[in-house]
């Protein structure tokens, strides 16, 4: 810092036009005692954001990966089912599951995947402890019967019959042989990130509803509504990437209830 030249520093030094100072010791200690406090602050900031990231189980820490949104619409009722699979047979790989909507009517709803025989919880609003039951109904190879009769494979058993309907979200209704009403929509993949190496071009999905339990919630009292915001239990972030050709979105749920699904999201 230069200051002006005092009448003592002219006497000390003759002839000098200006005096610089130099700095104090202690001045530099000042400056690097609050450097080290606020490098400190910041590093402990630093770790607390990161902790609460991962313990917060609404966070992944899949962080190079794209989000794969996909739009439903639908309402799904007791023991109504979702089949996600690629429309070229490709195996889809899923490393995360997170759904939301809201809960329409008074009761529990579970929501379970299920893909290479096993069973993962995605959502539930129970508050206490549960237990994965075992997932019988409408299978996996039943909906398998019904692509191959659909794409018109020799050999292929008679599930459906084509009503040549469509509803407001765009999925092509039909009836299967069970009494069971079908909905099917195909959704483009181009935009979505997958994994390196996979060539999935688009993503069919398949909804399986008993129609007795449509008529059920249309006939019952919708007095309560839960918005569900990216709802995951187990499958937030699964401890491998799973790859399945077809996979299964089940839903468990009081009868005259119904899980709105607005949207799918998958990693």
């Amino acid at each position: 810092m230069v200051e002006p030249f005092s009448k003592k520093d002219e006497e000390e030094n003759p002839g000098k036009g200006i005096y610089i100072r130099r700095p104090r010791k202690d001045h530099f200690e000042i400056h690097k005692t609050n450097f080290t406090a606020v490098s400190l602050v910041l590093a402990i900031m630093l770790f607390l954001f990161l902790l609460s990231k991962f313990m917060n189980p609404e966070y992944t820490s899949y962080i190079d990966q794209g989000s794969n949104k996909i739009d439903i619409g639908e309402n799904f009722y007791k023991g109504s089912i979702l089949y996600l699979s690629s429309k070229n047979k490709e195996l889809v790989p899923i490393k995360s599951v997170k759904l939301s909507g809201k809960i329409i009517g008074e009761g529990n709803v579970s929501v379970y995947l299920v893909a290479e025989n096993a069973v993962w919880l995605v959502y539930s609003n129970k508050g206490e402890s549960f237990e994965i039951p075992k997932i019988t109904g409408f299978a996996i190879e039943d909906m398998r019967n019904i692509q191959e009769e659909s794409s018109g494979q020799e050999g292929s058993v008679q599930y459906s019959v084509i009503v040549n309907d469509i509803d407001e979200n765009g999925f092509e209704l039909s009836s299967t042989e069970q009494g069971f009403t079908q909905k099917r929509k195909y959704i483009d993949a181009s935009p979505m990130v997958f994994e390196p190496g996979s060539n999935i071009e688009a993503l069919e999905l398949d909804i399986i509803e008993d129609p007795l339990y449509k008529e059920a919630f249309d006939r019952a009292e919708k007095s309560k509504v839960i918005e569900v915001g990216n709802g995951c239990k187990e499958t937030c972030m699964l401890e491998r990437s799973i790859k399945s050709d077809i996979y299964m979105i089940k839903f468990d749920m009081g009868e005259g209830m119904a899980f709105n699904l607005t949207s799918l999201e998958i990693y």
